[in-house]
């Protein structure tokens, strides 16, 4: 992989691990290596309620909180991209994260069937994985995670709550009056 391929590669894979942290679903293994036709990977540690969730998509009833994690997991799924672009436009391609926008957009139909109903949801859900990935904190978390990947290409969703961490107390530190 090209050192700008690997670098949109990790800034991708931070901008989903940041994002299920900040929304509650957790970090298992984040990585850059490539398996099949991803270029890397980061898996949610909260598999159990991704399989509840979608049991109650399927056969339950439809509440306000269940309504609000499938959003929350479509934010998920589209913060890579968010994350790759404000890093590098350029970096993106036709084909890159192709996988993540359709599975969001698949998720997407299951909970807004009507056509502009769709397709306002998707736009408003672009927008706040949009902000979430852009805030000075969290972009602050994107880039430090991102670097670590550069030279450390997979980390356990431990380490990468230990690099979060890690970056709130540099942006605290920071934004403090007294300064580093």
């Amino acid at each position: 992989m090209l050192p700008i391929d690997k670098a949109a590669t990790a800034y991708h894979e931070a901008g989903h691990a940041l994002a299920h942290y900040v929304l509650g679903w957790g970090n298992g293994r984040v990585t850059i290596l490539e398996k099949y036709n991803s270029k890397g990977s980061a898996a949610i540690a909260h598999k159990a309620r991704l399989s509840r969730l979608l049991r109650q998509l399927e056969y339950g009833t439809m509440t306000t909180r269940l309504f609000a994690d499938c959003h929350d997991f479509i934010v998920c799924l589209l913060a890579g991209r968010e994350a790759q672009k404000k890093f590098k436009p350029q970096s993106l391609h036709s084909y890159m994260a192709r996988s993540d926008h359709q599975s969001a957009v698949d998720f997407l139909a299951s909970l807004h069937p009507e056509d502009e109903e769709r397709q306002a949801a998707m736009a408003y859900l672009t927008l706040r994985t949009r902000n979430l990935v852009s805030s000075p904190r969290n972009w602050s978390r994107i880039t430090t995670l991102a670097s670590e990947l550069i030279t450390t290409p997979t980390l356990t969703g431990e380490e990468v709550s230990v690099i979060f961490r890690a970056a709130d107390d540099a942006f605290s530190l920071a934004r403090s009056p007294q300064g580093p």
